[in-house]
């Protein structure tokens, strides 16, 4: 559970501080670039955050390389469910910056790139 709780925690730290607003004709990709623009400059250690766009919706991906933290689909998947209620309220500010944004997906992956869990928002 303190895996969990410790990734949970570092999820919602990381998101909760990035965003910025910006507007121009590529809305959405300008908003994943200025997202990815802030996190590469947010230090976070033993693990990163990649800010993409698929379609209409934003893609957070967080790559997990933790010394001593084994990184299971269980881990991935609690995780992911005790952010439910915060990606709700990212959802909503993304939206309120970029009205194009249809959804958004949180995604954990191992020191590997393979995505262990998953989630989209609506």
């Amino acid at each position: 559970m303190k895996k969990v709780f410790v990734l949970s925690m570092a999820l919602l730290l990381c998101v909760m501080s990035v965003f910025v607003g910006c507007s121009s004709k590529n809305e959405l990709e300008n908003y994943a670039k200025a997202q990815q623009s802030e996190l590469d400059k947010t230090p976070m250690e033993g693990f990163a955050v990649d800010c993409s766009v698929d379609g209409n919706s934003l893609v957070y991906t967080y790559k997990y390389d933790m010394e001593g933290l084994e990184l299971t689909e269980d881990v991935a998947k609690s995780t992911l469910d005790l952010l439910d209620s915060s990606s709700e309220a990212i959802l909503a500010a993304v939206q309120a910056e970029v009205s194009s944004c249809e959804s958004i997906f949180i995604k954990i992956a191992d020191a590997d790139g393979k995505v262990l869990a998953e989630k989209e928002y609506k």
